[in-house]
């Protein structure tokens, strides 16, 4: 979030022959031919509801910087359409001053442990959906004005064993077209691409050593190499050795 650009105004639409990624910022369906000799492949796909990560060719909706990351790897990528965004550095103030907050605060304090939150959660708040469930308790003889209308979708019903019931649901058609959501699918994507760029080092370094992996760290049967550690902001931080684990 603080050194990687991220996607903001207005995106443009485009598609067509010879569209060059090297020269582009944004989402994009593509074909992709990935190297059938990868031990641990870099780009995942989703098929059949799972996602996996495969070699061979197939297409999907990636990131730029995470296909220009994976070239570098050896992988061929063919651009078919996708938005191209404005870039900026957003998020490097509130990062700096957070984790100088952060720093300088007692682990006993109230504001370590806020300031981590606020570290940690906004990228997740920016890829929130915007149909939030509302909550209402009604008669079960109301039960048809959410059930049988386009208006609402209904998420669960809670019988109370009366002739009242708890219902979950969410407006289809947002009340008001003007109102900030404060959300923004493409940064919350690309802060978690950036991550996955970012683990491409280590599942390439350790790919022999590697025993799981996820967005943040990884587990090795094997100490990583000193300058692969350290303190700073977005290090790998040495947490433990097991002899033994499930």
């Amino acid at each position: 979030m603080k050194n990687c650009p991220m996607p903001v105004g207005d995106p443009k639409y485009i598609e067509g022959e010879n569209l060059d990624i090297d020269n582009l910022f944004g989402f994009f369906q593509v074909e992709v031919d990935a190297p059938l000799d990868l031990k641990l492949p870099l780009l995942q796909h989703k098929l059949n509801l799972s996602t996996i990560t495969p070699v061979g060719t197939w297409s999907g909706w990636y990131f730029s910087e995470q296909l220009k990351n994976a070239m570098k790897y050896g992988y061929k990528i063919k651009l078919l359409k996708g938005w191209i965004f404005e870039k900026d550095y957003i998020f490097t103030g509130y990062v700096n001053y957070l984790f100088q907050l952060k720093n300088t605060s007692d682990k006993s304090d109230p504001r370590y442990m806020i300031a981590k939150l606020l570290l940690n959660s906004l990228y997740g708040r920016f890829g929130m959906s915007p149909y939030a469930d509302d909550h209402t308790i009604i008669n079960k003889q109301d039960e048809n004005k959410y059930l049988n209308t386009k208006k609402y979708q209904v998420s669960n019903i809670l019988d109370l064993n009366n002739e009242y019931e708890l219902i979950s649901y969410n407006k289809k058609v947002m009340s008001d077209n003007k109102q900030t959501l404060n959300i923004s699918i493409p940064i919350a994507a690309a802060i978690t691409a950036y991550s996955r760029i970012n683990m491409s080092y280590y599942l390439t370094k350790y790919q022999d050593n590697i025993l799981t992996i996820d967005t943040d760290g990884i587990k090795t049967d094997c100490l990583l190499d000193k300058q692969d550690t350290g303190n700073d902001l977005g290090n790998m931080k040495y947490e433990y050795s097991f002899k033994e684990f499930v």
